[in-house]
């Protein structure tokens, strides 16, 4: 099921829950949501999508890969170690330009307590496409983990605009399974 909703620029709380009809098990989920002021300038990222990459079946395909989407437990996505993530974001440009026209470099980081373990070298996105909207640009990437032990990490994403070097950055949280 997909809902749509149109809102203002904000931070918003959305809650959902399910239940299976057969078990009567009952599930619930929160989140949060920042809806970015388009009409400001600068830089604004979309949360981060984040599926794991599998060698062999799956849920669905992006780019010609076949990915699942994560175990979520307690709300923290979970993967089995070695595994490669794929990870999506949204960017959009405030009213003086479009993302097509923006000069972007890229750079993903793997934090565990605050300290860097893993960070990428600053490169031009590789898989650029427009956003479904229209209005920005999707930026995606892969990240192999399997030099990263078993823990919990955050995957950070930060977009730089060349020209100006304003940069935006969003964040993620997930964990390595044993």
């Amino acid at each position: 099921m997909v809902i749509s909703q149109t809102a203002k620029p904000g931070l918003y709380q959305f809650r959902a829950g399910t239940r299976d009809l057969n078990t009567q098990l009952m599930g619930t989920a929160q989140g949060w949501l920042e809806v970015p002021d388009l009409s400001r300038r600068g830089l604004h990222l979309s949360s981060i999508l984040l599926a794991g990459l599998l060698d062999n079946g799956g849920s669905g395909r992006i780019g010609g890969e076949t990915f699942a989407l994560s175990r979520v437990a307690n709300g923290i996505l979970k993967y089995p170690s070695g595994t490669t993530i794929l990870y999506d974001v949204t960017l959009y440009v405030g009213p003086k330009g479009t993302a097509e026209e923006a000069s972007l470099l890229v750079q993903t980081e793997i934090l565990s307590n605050g300290e860097t373990v893993m960070r990428s070298d600053w490169e031009p996105p590789v898989n650029r496409k427009a956003a479904a909207d229209g209005n920005g640009i999707t930026i995606g990437g892969k990240i192999p983990l399997g030099q990263i032990i078993p823990g919990s990490y955050e995957l950070r994403v930060t977009v730089r605009e060349t020209k100006t070097r304003k940069e935006t950055q969003e964040s993620a949280l997930f964990e390595i399974e044993p």
